[in-house]
C-alpha cells in the first residue's frame, strides 16, 4: 500500500543520511591520515611508540567511583 511504502522511503532516507555521516567522517579520517603530525600522535596514543630518548609512562585511569 501507499503508507507502506512511504514508511519504507523513510527508513530508507535515514540509512541514507546515516550512510553518508559515516562516509564524511571516514573521509575526515582519511585526510588525517595524510597529516604526518596526526599519524605520530595517534602512534604515540595508541600503540605507545615514543621518539628518540622519550620514556614512555603507563598511568592508570582512576575509577569513577572512588575505593573507601
Amino acid at each position: 500500500s501507499l503508507k507502506d511504502k512511504k514508511e519504507k522511503q523513510v527508513e530508507v532516507d535515514k540509512k541514507m543520511v546515516a550512510t553518508k555521516d559515516e562516509e564524511e567522517a571516514l573521509n575526515n579520517q582519511i585526510k588525517k591520515l595524510h597529516d604526518d603530525d596526526y599519524i605520530a600522535k595517534l602512534a604515540r596514543s595508541e600503540y605507545y611508540l615514543s621518539k628518540d630518548g622519550e620514556i614512555i609512562f603507563n598511568i592508570p585511569e582512576e575509577n569513577s567511583k572512588q575505593k573507601e
